[in-house]
């Protein structure tokens, strides 16, 4: 398989130094993979996933995405937008905005015209089951259903990665479960990469691998 992903001896510190975050990470992750990530509050998770977004750049190390060379892109919201879809715990929905218009908010920056986002939209909120919900406020739909907006959102840019940060964490467990269904049956069918952080060691199973991590570095 092809790397997607690649860090060299990764450091971040926060705090001016005192808070290391980041401490020479090294990691590969080839396309399709699904991988969890898991371990400790402040073992350095959310900044792993961070650092492969093009959310945030290392002290020390080099991080390359897709192809790219981050440190040495320069128009990192671009690649973003092209390349990676982000999946929070809190969804960050919009509220005063329709289900549908909520999914489109990625592809006004891509140029695409009306017509071929209301046609993405709609697809993708079949595929969540949420397509007789599409013209409701966000507001009217339950957790659950806010997630798997939040997924279709994601998806409509048709990136290579999905990076999701507990997108359970929120939820019951059957809502939960749903969520994770098809997030698997997304990997399944599409072959994205699917990168997780998850607290629960029952959902990390699902992955193909498991990064661990402690003290800001992999411990396996």
């Amino acid at each position: 398989m092809d790397e997607i992903i690649s860090m060299n001896d990764v450091t971040k510190s926060y705090e001016k130094g005192n808070i290391k975050a980041l401490n020479g990470v090294n990691i590969r992750i080839d396309e399709g993979d699904f991988v969890s990530i898991v371990g400790p509050s402040g073992s350095g998770k959310s900044t792993l996933l961070n650092m492969i977004g093009a959310l945030d750049k290392p002290d020390r190390g080099h991080v390359k995405v897709a192809g790219q060379n981050l440190l040495e892109n320069e128009n990192l919201s671009k690649f973003r937008a092209e390349k990676i879809g982000f999946i929070f715990q809190l969804h960050n929905l919009i509220p005063t905005l329709s289900v549908r218009e909520n999914v489109e908010i990625p592809m006004y920056s891509q140029k695409i015209d009306s017509k071929e986002m209301k046609k993405r939209s709609f697809e993708l909120l079949d595929y969540m089951g949420l397509k007789n919900r599409a013209n409701d406020n966000i507001t009217k739909l339950s957790g659950g259903e806010r997630q798997r907006v939040a997924i279709a959102r994601a998806l409509v840019n048709k990136p290579s990665i999905i990076l999701a940060d507990e997108p359970t964490g929120s939820l019951d467990s059957e809502n939960g479960i749903k969520v994770l269904n098809i997030l698997k049956k997304l990997h399944d069918d599409e072959n994205v990469t699917l990168i997780m952080i998850t607290h629960d060691q029952q959902i990390a199973k699902m992955a193909n691998h498991i990064i661990k991590m402690k003290d800001g570095k992999i411990i396996s």
